[in-house]
C-alpha cells in the first residue's frame, strides 16, 4: 500500500446518492506544491500519455503560472483511490493508494503533469491550488475515464488499452524486433523512435485471421472476399476486430502465433 499526503482547504466528503457500498467521494482544493512527485508514477489508469507539447497542454502550464484563480479555471484532478482521510487540525490528505489497475489519475493528467513540471523549473507559487476529486470503491476505471476525458476525444485503442484488449498482442509481439515500438494509447512516445499504432499492428494481423477473411467457402471452395477494410481504415479495422468478442479473437491470435514473424516480414517486404 503506498501512502501520500497532500495539503488541501475545503475539504469535503460526498456520499454515494445511489448507495452503491464503497464509492465516496472526496473534493478539496490542494495547494499544488504539496502534490507528491510519485504521483506520476500512478497514470495507468489514465487513458492516454500526456503531451505537453500541445497548444492545449500549454494553456494548462501558462495557467497555472500565470492566474491566481487557477483552482476556479482548471477542470482539475480525478483521482481513484483506496482510501481517504483528512486531518482538520493542519489540513492534511492522506491517500492510500494499492492498484495500478484501478488506482491513479483518470482525468486531468496534463493538469498533474504541468504542476509537476513547474515544481522542478522552480515556477510554482506557493499560493496555487488545484481543484481535486478522490473517488473509493472504483472497481474499473474504464467507464469513468471514458466519460471525464472528453475535451480532446479518446480513441477507442486507449478505452480498450485500459479494458486489456491487446494482452494477447503484447505476448505474441514480444519477440519481434518492434515489439517496444508499438502504441496502444493517444500520445504513447517511445524516446524519438517512430511509433506503430496498435491499429495498424492489427489490421495487418485482420489480413489473415480466418474468422475475418476466410480462405475457403464451408463446401470447400475459395472464396474471392478481399480484407479491403485492412486498406482503407484502421480504426474500422479496429472494431472488426474487437467484435470477434474477447475469447474468440484471443484463440485466434495464440493460434497464428507461429507464424506471426513471417506476416510481418512478408508486410515489411511487400
Amino acid at each position: 500500500m503506498s501512502e501520500y499526503q497532500l495539503k488541501a482547504k475545503s475539504f469535503k466528503k460526498m456520499e454515494d446518492p445511489v448507495n452503491k457500498e464503497g464509492h465516496i467521494k472526496y473534493v478539496c482544493y490542494v495547494k499544488a506544491n504539496s502534490i507528491p512527485d510519485d504521483l506520476e508514477n500512478w497514470m495507468s489508469t489514465n487513458p492516454r500519455e500526456q503531451k505537453m507539447t500541445t497548444n492545449v497542454a500549454k494553456s494548462i502550464q501558462a495557467s497555472l503560472e500565470e492566474k491566481p484563480d487557477f483552482h476556479e479555471l482548471n477542470r482539475g484532478i480525478l483521482m481513484s483511490v483506496e482510501e481517504v482521510t483528512f486531518d482538520t487540525k493542519d489540513g492534511t490528505v492522506t491517500i492510500e493508494m494499492d492498484d495500478p489497475d484501478k488506482h491513479g489519475n483518470i482525468d486531468g493528467g496534463h493538469t498533474l503533469r504541468a504542476v509537476l513540471n513547474a515544481k522542478n523549473k522552480g515556477t510554482l507559487s506557493n499560493e496555487r491550488y488545484v481543484f481535486f476529486e478522490f473517488l473509493t470503491g472504483i472497481e474499473s476505471p474504464v467507464e469513468l475515464a471514458a466519460a471525464r476525458n472528453t475535451s480532446v476525444q479518446v480513441d477507442l485503442k486507449s478505452i480498450e488499452e485500459l479494458r486489456d484488449s491487446f494482452e494477447v498482442i503484447k505476448e505474441v509481439l514480444k519477440d519481434q524486433p518492434f515489439a517496444n515500438r508499438v502504441a496502444y494509447k493517444m500520445n504513447e512516445e517511445f524516446n524519438g523512435k517512430v511509433t506503430i499504432d496498435v491499429r495498424e499492428i492489427i489490421t495487418i494481423l485482420n489480413m489473415f485471421n480466418q474468422a475475418l477473411y476466410p480462405i475457403k467457402s464451408k463446401e470447400g471452395g475459395l472464396l474471392e472476399t478481399q480484407p479491403i477494410q485492412s486498406y482503407t481504415g484502421k480504426e474500422a479495422s479496429l472494431r472488426k476486430f474487437l467484435n470477434l468478442g474477447k475469447d474468440n479473437r484471443e484463440q485466434i491470435i495464440i493460434n497464428m502465433k507461429p507464424i506471426i514473424g513471417d506476416i510481418f516480414r512478408l508486410w515489411d517486404c511487400v
